[in-house]
């Protein structure tokens, strides 16, 4: 039975976000700051420094290039669903203690199998379909069981 488009409150294409590279970028300096100003050797200092900036080049490479998008959606009699190529989409439930805030959503996915974290940042979705996201998820914020 195929779904038409109009049954999901939510149905949306998870993109790549600019404020997730940000928010990387970052976390990456504040750890090399913390590294240059703690108590070891230089040596061991300038090592950490490249290791971490290594780690800043690789995941901001992979933010900016990898043109991997995600989907989900969300009906009443469906539940929610996931899908990392838009077509397969599989469902799974999203847990209670999800954080929502106003430029970022943290799903805690559960399927049979694992439980992931999922970050949505707000311009990788855009402003329209993150205020319904939030509205969908305040309202159906219950795992089974």
């Amino acid at each position: 039975m195929s779904q038409q488009h109009h049954d999901f409150s939510v149905n949306l294409e998870i993109k790549t976000s600019k404020t997730a590279l940000w928010v990387v970028l970052c976390l990456h300096g504040v750890a090399m700051l913390a590294c240059w100003f703690n108590t070891l050797a230089v040596a061991l200092k300038l090592l950490l420094i490249i290791s971490l900036s290594s780690s800043a080049v690789y995941h901001g490479h992979q933010l900016t290039t990898l043109k991997t998008r995600s989907f989900l959606r969300h009906a009443v009699k469906q539940g929610w669903q996931i899908s990392l190529d838009g077509e397969y989409f599989y469902p799974v439930w999203i847990a209670a203690d999800s954080f929502i805030s106003r430029w970022l959503i943290v799903l805690q996915i559960s399927d049979q199998q694992t439980r992931r974290i999922w970050p949505v940042f707000k311009d990788a979705v855009g402003s329209d379909q993150f205020r319904r996201l939030t509205v969908s998820l305040k309202i159906d914020h219950r795992l089974p069981g």
